[in-house]
């Protein structure tokens, strides 16, 4: 008896590469922001650029990666956007302080 079976006719799902580490940065550019706002915009700036490539790598061959996986993907694109959305406005707000103590 021979199986005639495929690599495609089996359709096992793959992870999706760099999904579970984008969630992870994005989540931790929230929670950095707050300590000056530098480390937020490097972490965020690091799950987007991430995010891109996994992105390409879905768009390609989508029926091939777990839905699960593009979902935190998703959700680690919106957190890194907030994360570098405080740290931004962190940042901005210690310039003008330091700005406002250096004219008084």
């Amino acid at each position: 008896m021979e199986s005639n079976q495929t690599d495609e006719s089996i359709n096992i799902q793959k992870d999706l590469p760099y999904s579970t580490t984008i969630l992870i940065m994005g989540i931790l550019s929230i929670a950095l922001s707050w300590s000056w706002g530098i480390p937020g915009l490097i972490s965020g700036w690091l799950a987007l650029k991430l995010f891109r490539r996994a992105e390409w790598i879905y768009n390609q061959n989508p029926e091939q990666y777990k839905t699960a996986h593009f979902l935190n993907l998703k959700a680690g694109k919106i957190c890194s956007i907030i994360g570098m959305g405080i740290s931004g406005i962190v940042v901005f707000l210690i310039l003008v302080k330091w700005i406002i103590q250096a004219i008084s």
